[in-house]
């Protein structure tokens, strides 16, 4: 289902987020199913979101969680134009195990992470409204999201201030969110087709 191959699995720095994605992974591989499991769609974009963090000595977890907010928030757009039956047993689920187990990863309530990640998908769910599925702005306020949860211990209730890169910087972030939508995004919202698809 994930068209990875084993040398792009090297363990990355000491993000917890990436370890559990890479171990979880490997095991799922040597399992081997015929037909995706959301479970297995979890592990998958678990893995897809970390490749974010590859080769980057300054990639947190926080950041590593306010893609991952983002990318949900893609995803749950998609199913709810597409494939609308299939958001309890599979974009829930999605939601679930992504609380689960950053709630773990940053030993917080379960509740507190949730509510951080309704907040997320409420604020890209504003701009879907508004506007559509404009990229830019979606980009824009994720890289607001990311300086914001930067500079704090865990993920928190976004206040929505103003935080600013100089222009070197926030190019340099626009750049590499780009480029993970244009060679993770698809390959993610590609297994989700197969596992709603699966899930009829």
């Amino acid at each position: 289902m994930w068209p990875f191959k084993k040398r792009n699995q090297s363990p990355l720095q000491n993000l917890q987020a990436a370890k559990w994605a890479e171990r979880e992974m490997q095991r799922q591989m040597k399992i081997g199913r015929k037909d995706p499991t959301p479970e297995e769609l979890f592990t998958g974009f678990m893995f897809s979101v970390t490749r974010f963090s590859e080769g980057e000595t300054e990639t947190s977890e926080a950041v590593l969680f306010e893609l991952g907010c983002f990318s949900l928030s893609a995803i749950d757009i998609w199913i709810f134009q597409n494939k609308p039956a299939s958001r309890e047993s599979v974009f829930d689920h999605l939601m679930y195990r992504f609380v689960e187990l950053y709630s773990h990863i940053f030993q917080t309530d379960f509740e507190e992470i949730g509510s951080v990640l309704e907040q997320r998908l409420s604020i890209y769910g504003e701009i879907y409204g508004s506007v559509g599925m404009d990229i830019e702005k979606m980009i824009k306020a994720l890289i607001q999201v990311m300086l914001f949860s930067q500079t704090k211990e865990k993920p928190c209730l976004y206040e929505r201030e103003a935080l600013n890169l100089d222009y070197i910087e926030n190019f340099l972030m626009h750049m590499k969110i780009s480029s993970w939508l244009k060679h993770c995004y698809p390959i993610i919202l590609n297994c989700v087709k197969e596992v709603c698809n699966a899930q009829e």
